[in-house]
């Protein structure tokens, strides 16, 4: 579905929550306005299982956010689950810019090829932040924080577990910048993104070095000056190329990130909703690595009729029907489609 104009939300009287359920389909702005500008009160909006792409917020003052800008100084909570955010562009936020004001909290989702002309290459955020099982790839930002720029203006805390972030890049913080505060980082990878020397994975602002990474020994961190030390800095070998829907960077075989880590009781699933862990403890990063499966053994070429061309697809030779196609519809609460 492409737009024709932002959907815009402002919660004066709403009291329920929102859920917008894509089922999988995309909406686009046609890279030539942003999709959605929010400014709720006290009520919780979810995205779930769809494909944003195409915002384009401009480049001027008031153009933050290519997929959503939040606005307004009312408590709220945004929730994006099972999604796809990429091809995007605002001045700060070439994704996402949320205020101080503002819970977000991210699973199972995927962010990449979202450009910021400033801050922010997939997200720029001032309040409370919690990714989970996600990956965020490709992102751009001319100035500060490849993948995200977290500023919290507000007093927020930003927690990433079992996040993969690789191959961002900016002029500072690659991966990563902290404005102010602290970041949690439990059991995630920050490596292979390009942004200064001292830290092209993540950089923290040179005049307020109080900012602070607060990790565990269940991280692998390139480059980075944002503080703390119980990390490892081995390359995580991470697959040539991300792969699934949505998207995910594979582990290699014998990758330091496999079995690596003791696993975190909130996070019982990884990235493709399978079970962690798969072997002895948890492996880092959104992707929980399992073994290919063994080839099959020969069975015969299973050919019924002699001509050396039994594909196992006609039902009356044993082969299973295809099953009928399904149409599915995008529904928005108030908006006709």
């Amino acid at each position: 579905m492409t737009l024709g104009s932002a959907i815009e939300v402002y919660d004066t009287s709403l009291t329920t929550n929102i859920t917008i359920d894509g089922n999988g389909h995309t909406i686009s702005g046609n890279d030539s306005f942003r999709l959605f500008i929010f400014s709720l009160r006290g009520i919780t909006l979810t995205l779930k299982n769809v494909v944003l792409t195409g915002g384009n917020a401009g480049t001027g003052s008031s153009g933050n956010g290519g997929v959503i800008n939040i606005i307004g100084g009312n408590s709220h909570s945004i929730t994006i689950v099972d999604s796809i955010l990429h091809g995007n562009r605002g001045r700060d936020g070439g994704a996402i810019n949320g205020n101080n004001a503002t819970r977000l909290t991210i699973n199972r989702s995927a962010f990449y090829d979202n450009t910021a002309d400033r801050h922010g290459g997939a997200i720029n955020h001032a309040g409370v932040l919690t990714v989970t099982n996600s990956t965020f790839y490709n992102n751009t930002a001319t100035t500060n924080g490849g993948a995200m720029l977290l500023n919290p203006t507000g007093g927020g805390t930003f927690s990433l577990r079992h996040t993969t972030i690789t191959g961002n890049s900016s002029n500072s913080g690659g991966g990563l910048y902290l404005s102010r505060g602290d970041i949690q980082l439990r059991n995630s990878i920050v490596y292979g993104n390009t942004g200064g020397a001292a830290g092209a994975d993540c950089k923290r602002l040179v005049s307020n070095q109080s900012s602070t990474l607060d990790v565990n020994s269940g991280n692998i961190l390139g480059v980075s000056d944002c503080g703390g030390t119980a990390y490892s800095t081995n390359d995580p070998r991470l697959a040539s190329s991300a792969e699934g829907s949505p998207p995910f960077y594979a582990l290699q075989a014998g990758s330091p990130a496999i079995d690596a880590v003791a696993c975190l009781s909130a996070v019982t699933e990884d990235k493709r909703t399978l079970p962690r862990p798969y072997g002895s403890q948890c492996d880092i990063g959104a992707y929980e690595w399992r073994p290919a499966p063994p080839p099959r053994p020969p069975s015969g070429d299973g050919d019924s009729d002699g001509s050396g061309d039994d594909d196992g697809g006609d039902s009356a030779e044993g082969g299973t029907a295809a099953k009928p196609a399904v149409s599915t519809c995008l529904t928005l609460p108030g908006i006709a489609v």
